[in-house]
């Protein structure tokens, strides 16, 4: 089975609280516990803020112009894709 995002960033988050990446030895609770742990973090991150558009304007070129309707329609996919990693 391939890995989700979600299960890379807990595997990330728990090597980053304990200094071991072996997210596969944990029981099922504290599996939960770090994945609950990721989903309230990218949940936070979900509405992409003015610095994030800046950063967008200069990569993609069809936001380069910094039109409003350009900036809602990045925020939109940006939500998009946020919510696309949280429901697996």
């Amino acid at each position: 089975m391939t890995e989700t995002p979600l299960h890379r960033a807990a595997r990330a988050l728990m090597k980053s609280q304990s200094g071991v990446d072996d997210f596969d030895a944990l029981d099922d609770e504290m599996q939960k516990g770090l994945l609950d742990d990721v989903r309230a973090v990218l949940s936070a991150m979900r509405e992409p803020n003015e610095v994030m558009i800046e950063a967008a304007w200069y990569n993609l070129p069809s936001l380069y112009d910094q039109d409003v309707k350009n900036s809602k329609a990045f925020a939109e996919q940006f939500a998009a894709v946020i919510d696309a990693a949280l429901s697996e």
